[in-house]
């Protein structure tokens, strides 16, 4: 018998004209659990695309991340 797929969900961080580089990135880090690296090559990716996938996982931790970025002004949305 197959096993049975869970839904994975995604957070995408979307740009604004409020947050500064550092913020967003230190946010990444620190919530996301992103290395400095990535965090940079996100923050890179939002700034030029308006928008970057920053996390995956199951919705209900997706939705705990979602809230947490949210605390910080991060503008963000999660999907399916």
């Amino acid at each position: 018998m197959p096993k049975k797929r869970l839904k994975k969900y995604k957070i995408i961080v979307v740009n604004d004209s409020i947050n500064t580089f550092e913020h967003v990135q230190r946010v990444l880090q620190e919530i996301c659990g992103h290395n400095h690296y990535q965090a940079i090559q996100c923050t890179q990716i939002i700034h030029n695309n308006g928008q970057c996938q920053v996390y995956m996982s199951k919705e209900d931790q997706c939705t705990y991340i979602l809230k947490e970025l949210k605390k910080q002004n991060i503008s963000a949305k999660m999907i399916k």
